[in-house]
């Protein structure tokens, strides 16, 4: 089984090779109405039909469920949505819809994709990507597996760092360039430790220093289940330099401080995954203080972009009788028509479109805060469950660096002799 990487180890499951039997025929086999060409705007499938009417099993937030919806309503006249209740326990709810063809649509925030996937209960959405000409974007292109896809993602979770410009002014230190590098982040940081004392640098949350050091190994590590030596003694180098610092506190971090806290300036750099613009915790304070955010700091040998971690996705049930008219569905939420609604909804959708960052600017974004969600994303990498010790060992000894039981020398070794023994059990890699 695949899995991706979240913050301090929370895993998103991915599936291995699934092609579930007895799924409809794919591409045209909707009797009802269904979407026409890309961008179009109408319900009609060629040779016409009747009115179809598709079961959707919610997402749960009654503000985006509704506006997804009567958007998708809207835009294909002759597409009904009636959403599933929630009730009881969704899995087996879920389950049992598909079983019974009584479910079309299913967003995946109260279930499991992937494990639907592997009991061949998803459509394989590959023949509409290929018909329809969808381009899609890295992070889409990381959920296929195997070269096939059963879902796409309807709200993003990024990563990236936030700062206070009214705290940094106060310092005499100037906001950070969107193309910042670990060494910029080291000399602003300790620029406001020294003119501000220890509150100018104060994580929020127990993560924070674990995401910072994770990120550092994400930017080196792009292919192949684990990452390489080389990525982890360098990031193990980087955090470790600036535990020595003072810059990094050793995790668990100081409890989470309160919205007072932060509207007072307690804190100068945070780092954090954001979800929802609304319910999270930075973007929503930054709206009150107000914050700011880039992308993470780079190495000067690296790319700059934003790590994107799975968060919600949308996938169509194996048993519906109208894949046409769903597809249609997934395409609206998960593309540009859909984006604007996704982010009126306080949500990040996976394509930051002019008419997304209008919609942000009216939310009350910072220029900052948008360009840096407009700007490069990148996935993070993907592994196996036989491989998931080494990669765990490769934060754990981060954390072991944190917390001054290991050198970053130390750690390093450690890793080496670990990967050197994983190359071994696994001929050919």
């Amino acid at each position: 089984m695949w899995r991706r990487a979240l913050p301090v180890c929370l895993l998103l499951s991915l599936l291995t090779a699934c092609q579930p039997p007895g799924r409809p025929a794919g591409p045209g086999a909707d009797a009802g109405p269904g979407p026409a060409a890309p961008g179009t705007g109408t319900g009609t499938l060629p040779g016409g039909g009747g009115l179809v009417t598709l079961r959707y099993f919610p997402r749960g937030h009654p503000e985006f469920d509704s506006a997804i919806v009567q958007a998708f309503e809207d835009a294909h006249g002759h597409i009904r949505v009636a959403q599933v209740t929630l009730e009881g326990d969704p899995r087996t709810k879920v389950l049992s819809l598909i079983e019974a063809g009584e479910v079309d649509v299913i967003m995946g925030a109260w279930v499991s994709l992937p494990e639907l996937a592997q009991q061949h209960l998803l459509l394989d959405l590959t023949p509409f990507v290929q018909r329809d000409g969808v381009e899609l974007q890295p992070h889409e292109r990381a959920e296929m597996v195997e070269g096939r896809l059963y879902w796409l993602p309807v709200r993003n979770a990024v990563g990236m760092v936030f700062f206070n410009p009214d705290l940094l002014a106060r310092a005499g230190v100037s906001p950070p360039a969107p193309d910042w590098t670990w060494d910029d982040f080291r000399r602003l940081a300790a620029a406001l430790r020294d003119r501000l004392g220890p509150e100018g640098v104060q994580p929020v949350s127990a993560y924070e220093p674990q995401l910072l050091y994770q990120t550092m190994v994400y930017q080196q590590w792009r292919e192949g289940p684990v990452p390489p030596p080389e990525a982890v003694e360098r990031a193990l180098s980087a955090i470790g330099a600036l535990v020595a610092d003072g810059l990094v506190p050793p995790p668990p971090a100081p409890d989470e401080p309160t919205p007072e806290d932060f509207n007072r300036g307690r804190a100068g750099f945070l780092a954090a995954v954001i979800v929802s613009l609304a319910d999270g915790r930075l973007v929503g304070y930054g709206q009150q203080t107000p914050w700011d955010a880039v992308p993470f700091p780079r190495f000067p040998d690296t790319e700059n972009w934003l790590p994107v971690y799975g968060d919600e996705s949308v996938a169509v049930a194996a048993t519906t009788p109208h894949p046409e008219a769903a597809w249609a569905m997934v395409r609206f939420m998960t593309g540009d028509r859909g984006a604007p609604v996704v982010a009126a909804a306080r949500s990040i959708p996976p394509r930051i479109t002019p008419e997304v960052q209008a919609v942000y600017r009216e939310m009350g974004l910072g220029p900052r805060v948008i360009e840096a969600l407009a700007g490069p994303k990148h996935p993070v990498p993907g592994w196996t469950e036989e491989d998931w010790p080494l990669v765990e060992l490769a934060f754990s000894l981060g954390e072991a660096v944190m917390r001054g039981e290991q050198t970053p020398e130390e750690a390093a070794a450690a890793y080496r002799q670990a990967y050197r023994e994983w190359q071994q059990r696994q001929p050919g890699r």
